[in-house]
């Protein structure tokens, strides 16, 4: 978790206890509207080349169907068809983010980074780089009007604006 977001959650009344687990001193302090954390999942960012066709390859989804303002659910599984871990994919400007529990982070970036051999591909960790939360409740809709111009209307459509990328979530 990097300073700048462990020094904004010390302002909104959280505690970073052992393992980067933020807990904020009581639930009823946010009965309308909620600031999750989300530092507990993190990025992996694929670009190059062959970024699309790499992905295609390694993932159960349809990546050719992903675009800029639409996200979507896939895993990365073995070869006997066992999934090793699932991931909300979605597109960054030129390169693809995979959002993952930071458990299954590392190993799937192991796992990636052996099937690379001759495409024109990057795999880096992102996690360090961009920072993760969630907004949730009544007061959602009209605090994330204040920062962005649209709104995502359904589940996994993404909207980026200013650097900012918002994903709708169930």
């Amino acid at each position: 978790m990097n300073f700048e977001w462990q020094e904004f959650l010390a302002t909104q009344s959280a505690t970073i206890g052992e393992g980067g687990v933020v807990r904020f001193s009581k639930a009823e302090d946010f009965p309308e509207c909620a600031l999750f954390d989300l530092s507990h999942l993190g990025l992996i960012e694929i670009k190059g080349d062959d970024a699309e066709i790499f992905l295609q390859g390694q993932t159960t989804n349809d990546v050719k169907k992903l675009t800029s303002q639409q996200s979507q659910l896939s895993s990365i599984c073995t070869p006997k068809g066992r999934m090793l871990a699932n991931f909300r994919l979605l597109m960054d400007d030129d390169a693809y983010l995979l959002q993952l529990p930071t458990s299954t982070h590392g190993a799937i970036m192991k796992r990636l980074s052996m099937y690379i051999m001759m495409s024109k591909v990057v795999i880096s960790d992102a996690s360090d780089r961009l920072v993760r939360m969630g907004v949730a409740g009544d007061c959602a809709t009209s605090l994330l009007e204040k920062y962005f111009s649209t709104l995502p209307a359904n589940s996994g459509e993404v909207v980026q604006e200013s650097g900012s990328t918002l994903i709708r979530h169930p």
